[in-house]
């Protein structure tokens, strides 16, 4: 995956239906989730949306069952897919928080973020240790 040069992100419209809904239905938790599907040029397209248990069950982090995981990523790699993205939601404005910050350096990936109840969104990638905002793109 050459995420580095990733600006865009193309998102079915549904999957983002999907997200809201999650989000709205465990709030005040937060919600999580992959996005699976491939890289082409500067655009991460996504095709699959995995929806996961945020295990901490807490209103200020998440964390997603390892075994899920390791299924998902095995499946993706069944599929030809990778992981492009990771999805939470927030309980304030859709910018990584420092504990955001600290994990994205563990998964290189977009992180797309949900803000609750506000129901407004971003993404974001890292850039060394600068984090860069990457453009959704609705399809």
């Amino acid at each position: 995956m050459i995420l580095y040069q990733v600006t865009r992100m193309s998102l079915p419209e549904r999957f983002l239906g999907q997200m809201i809904h999650e989000a709205r239905r465990v709030w005040p938790l937060e919600a999580c989730g992959l996005l699976l599907g491939g890289i082409e040029g500067e655009v991460a397209r996504v095709s699959d949306l995995k929806l996961a248990q945020n295990i901490e069950k807490s209103t200020i982090s998440f964390t997603i069952d390892p075994q899920t995981l390791l299924q998902v990523y095995l499946g993706a790699e069944q599929e030809g897919k990778e992981l492009v993205g990771i999805f939470h939601s927030h309980p304030a404005e859709p910018k990584p928080s420092a504990t955001d910050m600290k994990f994205m350096k563990m998964n290189p990936v977009i992180w797309f973020i949900l803000s609750m109840p506000k129901e407004t969104y971003a993404a974001y990638r890292l850039k060394g240790n600068e984090i860069v905002p990457v453009k959704v793109v609705l399809d």
